[in-house]
């Protein structure tokens, strides 16, 4: 496992050995995290205030309400920095399954999850988003 310094910088060798699998990990991790914050802040603002965050004149109030919980999951970054390389092998044999399955070179498997990741998190956020409701 790879060390991490004071600054939060990962060894270089350690993600050099770990590849794309732990690049897709700690993405994932981090996408993950970032939107599952951004839903829960979009949810307890339209809870607290009965509109949305796109109203008109919402959105700083929204920016003010947010940032305290999206500086909480800053803080995250090295264990999720050290998570992706644990969990390195997974993402790996993901990308390994899907370049199989598409019949495509490695970057372009990555490619299509980080795209299909991005598809699902944007398709979750959009259910909150109409869930949580609040005026327009």
């Amino acid at each position: 496992m790879a060390s991490i310094t004071g600054e939060g910088r990962c060894e270089t060798a350690a993600v050099m050995q770990h590849g794309a699998g732990a690049v897709f990990a700690y993405l994932t991790l981090s996408n993950l995290m970032s939107c599952g914050a951004l839903a829960v802040s979009w949810a307890l603002f339209v809870r607290a205030t009965g509109q949305s965050p796109l109203a008109q004149g919402a959105w700083p109030k929204f920016a003010l309400a947010c940032t305290p919980l999206y500086l909480s999951v800053q803080a995250t970054r090295p264990a999720r920095l050290a998570a992706g390389l644990a969990l390195a092998p997974a993402g790996e044999r993901l990308l390994f399954w899907l370049s199989a399955r598409l019949r495509v070179g490695r970057p372009a498997a990555l490619a299509a999850a980080m795209v299909a990741e991005a598809a699902l998190l944007l398709a979750g956020l959009a259910f909150v988003a109409l869930a949580a409701g609040g005026a327009r």
